[in-house]
């Protein structure tokens, strides 16, 4: 168990969630993480043995660190992983960024994993799925006014999804086409779409691909420039869909049986979108 440690492919699962809850200045608010996680079925005593490791500077919310590690423990508990709860949070599941709540007596070998691993960073995929969309347009009607958000209006949600303000900026300015200094649902759907992808460790894209702007365009009721519609082309499709723990096997049962449930939650979100589809297919 001292050898329990979050891989790079979970972390960046587990950014998605933490994304997907909607955190509050870059925090859980304890009642919303204790819901969440009341999802898996695990007992309220479980529950809250691993509130207890997870919530490491006592503050009554999770930040992202910490909800990873609450995240990790349900999860090896439901996959028969660990047997229990550990009475204390192993080594390999204190985050970096909380190591100074342990002291020098605390064995902080091997480090917390790197969420974006240097040979295998994550892509950006443009393929927006059904329920990311809904979401997506659910936050942009809590924002909207007259039928458009300004930066000024969405900063403090913006900066609670913990990408920090030039990420945010920059992304802003790629989907802001006519710089209006606002964004219409289909702009404000792609900034998440491209925040979400760069929480799990895809780079911020330089520009946008043809096909997504031929839609931005058109939700703004402008034409598209006739050469550049020229160049459109059909993405290929990609069908991998990789899963929370990568491939399926036979020890993750209930861990699958709990992803089940969460697919069918606004929170908790599989990380299965992941081919590209023709801006007609939207």
């Amino acid at each position: 168990m001292n050898n329990l440690a979050i891989t790079a492919d979970e972390q960046r699962q587990y950014q998605q969630h933490f994304v997907n809850a909607n955190p509050v200045n870059g925090r859980l608010p304890g009642a919303a993480a204790r819901a969440n996680l009341m999802q898996s079925g695990l007992s309220t005593q479980q529950l809250g043995e691993i509130w207890e490791l997870a919530d490491i500077d006592k503050d009554g919310a999770l930040d992202l660190d910490e909800y990873s590690v609450a995240l990790k423990l349900v999860f090896s508990l439901l996959a028969h992983a660990i047997p229990a709860v550990p009475p204390v949070l192993p080594p390999g599941l204190i985050p970096a960024s909380k190591y100074q709540h342990f002291g020098s007596s605390a064995n902080l070998s091997p480090p917390y994993a790197s969420p974006r691993p240097a040979d295998a960073p994550a892509a950006l995929e443009w393929y927006v799925s059904e329920s990311d969309r809904a979401r997506y347009q659910q936050l942009f009607a809590q924002h909207a006014r007259g039928g458009h958000v300004r930066l000024l209006d969405v900063d403090e949600f913006l900066g609670g999804l913990g990408v920090g303000r030039p990420a945010a900026t920059q992304a802003w300015a790629l989907v802001d086409v006519r710089k209006y200094q606002q964004l219409n649902q289909e702009q404000f759907t792609y900034l998440l779409h491209i925040l979400s992808a760069h929480l799990r460790g895809a780079p911020l894209p330089p520009t946008l691909p043809p096909a997504v702007k031929d839609a931005i365009y058109s939700s703004l009721s402008l034409a598209a420039d006739s050469t550049n519609a020229a160049r459109y082309t059909k993405p290929a499709a990609d069908a991998r869909k990789p899963g929370l723990y990568g491939e399926r096997s036979g020890n993750v049962a209930l861990a699958d049986s709990y992803l089940s449930k969460l697919k069918t939650s606004s929170t908790f979100k599989s990380d299965t979108a992941s081919r590209y589809a023709s801006s007609s297919k939207r």
